[in-house]
């Protein structure tokens, strides 16, 4: 398995314990990973982070990172219950419901990388 694969899968399982242990208050998302770990994940200089507010009914949040050499993105995404709209909620949304339906429909392209349908 590639190294870059490997390293990125390490850190999302971090993400996601990390994540689930502080599941309420307030985070910057972008302190989860510093540039330099992104840049090892990539293999080359990254810009950012920029930390963006999706302003949707789930609460997502997103971190991004582009490479200098190449037009690739990184993007770091967070859907959280506790920030999702309590309407959402009271219809028996949550975090844990969500990320499945999103694997479901997932599809890999490249090393590490998802595309969304």
């Amino acid at each position: 398995m590639n190294r870059h694969l490997k390293t990125g899968i390490f850190f999302m399982f971090i993400l996601t314990t990390w994540a689930t242990v502080h599941a309420s208050g307030s985070f910057d998302l972008c302190k989860l990973l510093t540039r330099e770990e992104v840049e090892s994940l990539v293999g080359e200089p990254v810009k950012g982070p920029e930390q963006k507010d999706t302003k949707n009914p789930l609460g997502q949040k997103m971190c991004l990172y582009t490479t200098i050499s190449s037009s690739r993105l990184i993007q770091l995404s967070v859907i959280r219950t506790a920030d999702m709209e309590a309407g959402i909620r009271k219809q028996g949304q949550s975090a844990a419901k969500v990320y499945p339906q999103h694997q479901r429909n997932a599809r890999p392209n490249g090393a590490g990388a998802r595309s969304w349908r």
